[in-house]
């Protein structure tokens, strides 16, 4: 993970699309383009992440939330289909 103080930065890509370099100001990104005139390199400011939504989501289940794979009755009938539909 990149500290906080280093952000905004730059990547410097080549005409590819691969990642050719980061500058830590926009006037660097510009000279390395300038430096390739030609060579179709492009630049991108890169902003530090977003942070998460402060909200908390309890994701843990219950025994009345099992899902389709625990149900017994479902499987049984996605045997009978697939034996009929290989039937067919």
């Amino acid at each position: 993970m990149i500290p906080e103080h280093f952000y905004p930065f730059w990547t410097v890509y080549d005409s590819l699309g691969q990642k050719y370099c980061d500058c830590s100001h926009e006037e660097y990104a510009i000279r390395t383009l300038e430096l390739h005139e030609g060579e179709e390199f492009t630049y991108r400011r890169i902003d530090a992440p977003k942070p998460l939504p402060p909200h908390i989501v309890d994701v843990t289940a219950t025994a009345e939330k099992t899902n389709c794979l625990g149900n017994r009755d479902y499987l049984q009938q996605l045997r009978d289909y697939i034996m009929i539909s290989e039937r067919v």
